[in-house]
């Protein structure tokens, strides 16, 4: 995983929750700003906490209900903050969306990604991890190799993009905070694509 997810990263907000969780804010309190028993932040809709407040949520940004950009009870839907290499050509992820749920309805969950027509030299790499962010560096992520063609469980187009059925059997490799997975895709020469999160229900 050492081009794939940068062994080692923590990213933003990582884990089960984000900062700032609990059912209430910084301070206690009943109510919001200035509320309460104390100060700014507390209680159930003060800034940064409670039931509402920014990133929404029973915790703070990044966790809870909702948490930035929303999402499952107890995920971060925030973008993972990794390295991402310059240059060769242009891969983007196109499903599942970021912190989409997702299930093995069909047997499979598929991923897809998009080479926007800039030919990315292949095979390309498809990395797949768990959950939390910290655990990356642990070992707790897969890599598949994928050559252009059409096969059982994949396709790849080095100037289109390619698609790849994850079954229950891959990811059961790996363990997971509340059914929270990241993926992306790197081309032969290391291009790589952003890191989105699904949850599988």
């Amino acid at each position: 995983m050492s081009s794939g997810f940068g062994a080692g990263s923590s990213g933003t907000g990582g884990g089960s929750s984000g900062t700032g969780g609990g059912v209430s804010g910084t301070g206690g309190g009943v109510s919001g700003t200035g509320g309460g028993v104390s100060g700014t932040g507390g209680g159930v809709s003060g800034t940064g906490g409670g039931a509402s407040g920014t990133g929404g949520g029973v915790s703070g940004t990044g966790g809870g209900v909702s948490g930035t950009g929303g999402g499952s009870p107890g995920v971060d839907c925030a973008r993972v903050a990794v390295q991402v290499a310059t240059g060769g050509c242009t891969l983007s992820l196109v499903a599942p969306a970021n912190c989409a749920e997702v299930n093995f309805g069909g047997g499979f969950i598929e991923l897809a990604w998009s080479t926007s027509t800039t030919f990315c030299e292949g095979p390309h790499k498809l990395y797949v991890a768990g959950s939390p962010v910290s655990s990356w560096s642990t070992g707790n992520a897969l890599e598949f190799s994928l050559t252009s063609g059409t096969y059982t469980n994949y396709a790849m187009t080095r100037n289109i993009g390619g698609y790849f059925h994850l079954t229950q059997a891959d990811l059961a490799q790996l363990t997971a905070v509340n059914g929270q997975y990241y993926f992306r895709v790197a081309s032969y020469a290391d291009s790589l694509s952003e890191v989105s999160t699904f949850i599988v229900r």
